[in-house]
């Protein structure tokens, strides 16, 4: 078998190659490569013959990540008046992050290839948009980072420029910093001053208040990678919960990955489904009881989430308002504490964590999960007023 997979390699092979404004896909037969460019050519006609609606502020992710922000903030700018367009590629759209967001909060969704990206970005288009927001300052290109400004090329500005979301601060564009241009997920300080803006998109549809399950339901979203999660520290407390007798939970994991790294026995408590549309992802989070960050202060990958950056489950902690299980270290960062979550201070105790949020009654629950609501209502509030400021900055410059 390993042989013939081999043979077959030599044969016939597929792959990727990327280049400034443009992605093709490469197949090589016996040696010989045929390179077929990815664009969306009906959608790139149809940017470009619409009409923009006045008042417009176009949103563009270019990576197949991080679409996933572009509700909140699609509600955040229709909530001060502004009309909404996106761009995203063809695989962030079939994957449809939108599917719980009104259609009052967005005009139009536009699923694009990058060179349609880049030759909308040439066009005298963009010059009808108020700003342009980068849902993403960096693109993953190869594994590497590679800034937007520098893959898309002769690029045209909107009337106020671009603003930028940085998921990375450690890769912060300067120029574009000290022209109170950046924004972040989080409310870090990396410097003394001039810090990027604050601004959650903490909302991806109106959600129904939720009660505690009578089977605790735990839920962890993302890759079974110990880069982003500590899995073994899961994998050890339900463990310990089996042998001690507890048995009224369980456990949904959601994300790239395979079954066969799940201990067996314990995959009776686990229901793993693997990477899922957001609609199936959103269902079963509105269905969870609380989200497992399985954050590790002892694993220094870890720490860019104080530092630099910020983790998705706290973003879906602040949109379906999901108590979270999480270490206290990070916790006061996000805004989390023994008030809106469940907060514990070493590994060692994360098993007794979890027998806490088992026996919580409903009480206990409902009073966690108004907290937190209100959290969320503040990060919100924030979040609207100082987008609203640093779009407003722009127009006096």
């Amino acid at each position: 078998m390993i042989k013939l997979k081999s043979i077959r390699k030599k044969i016939f092979s597929r792959s990727m190659e990327t280049s400034p404004g443009k992605e093709a896909n490469v197949l090589t037969i016996l040696g010989l490569k045929f390179k077929f460019l990815k664009t969306n050519k009906e959608e790139l006609k149809q940017i470009l013959n619409n009409n923009i609606l006045p008042n417009s502020i176009l949103i563009i992710e270019a990576n197949t990540c991080h679409s996933e922000c572009i509700p909140g903030y699609s509600k955040y700018l229709s909530d001060l008046g502004y009309n909404v367009d996106i761009i995203v590629p063809p695989e962030s759209y079939k994957e449809n992050p939108f599917v719980m967001l009104p259609a009052k909060y967005y005009n139009k969704i536009y699923p694009l290839e990058m060179y349609d990206i880049q030759q909308f970005l040439s066009s005298d288009k963009v010059c009808q948009y108020k700003y342009i927001i980068l849902n993403s300052n960096n693109l993953i290109k190869d594994r590497n980072f590679i800034s937007f400004f520098e893959f898309f090329q002769n690029i045209k500005k909107p009337q106020y420029g671009y603003i930028v979301l940085e998921h990375r601060l450690d890769k912060i564009n300067q120029e574009l910093l000290k022209e109170n241009r950046v924004m972040q997920l989080a409310n870090l300080k990396i410097q003394d001053e001039n810090n990027p803006v604050f601004c959650n998109p903490a909302y991806f549809g109106d959600i129904h208040p939720h009660k505690k399950n009578k089977v605790t339901n735990f839920i962890v979203i993302g890759e079974l990678n110990p880069i982003r999660r500590n899995y073994s520290l899961l994998f050890n407390g339900i463990n310990e919960l089996i042998q001690s007798g507890v048995s009224n939970f369980k456990v949904t994991i959601i994300g790239a990955g395979k079954k066969k790294y799940i201990p067996r026995n314990i995959r009776n408590y686990i229901n793993f489904k693997g990477r899922l549309p957001y609609k199936d992802m959103y269902d079963e989070l509105q269905k969870a009881d609380f989200i497992l960050t399985l954050l590790d202060p002892e694993n220094t990958t870890h720490l860019r989430y104080i530092k630099t950056g910020t983790s998705g489950s706290f973003l879906l902690s602040y949109g379906f308002c999901k108590p979270c299980i999480i270490h206290e270290k990070f916790a006061r960062y996000h805004y989390f504490n023994h008030e809106n979550s469940v907060v514990y201070d070493n590994n060692e105790n994360f098993t007794k964590t979890l027998i806490q949020c088992i026996n919580m009654d409903s009480i206990q629950y409902d009073n966690l999960y108004t907290n937190l609501n209100n959290t969320i209502n503040f990060i919100r509030k924030c979040s609207l007023e100082n987008l609203e400021n640093i779009l407003n900055s722009k127009k006096t410059d």
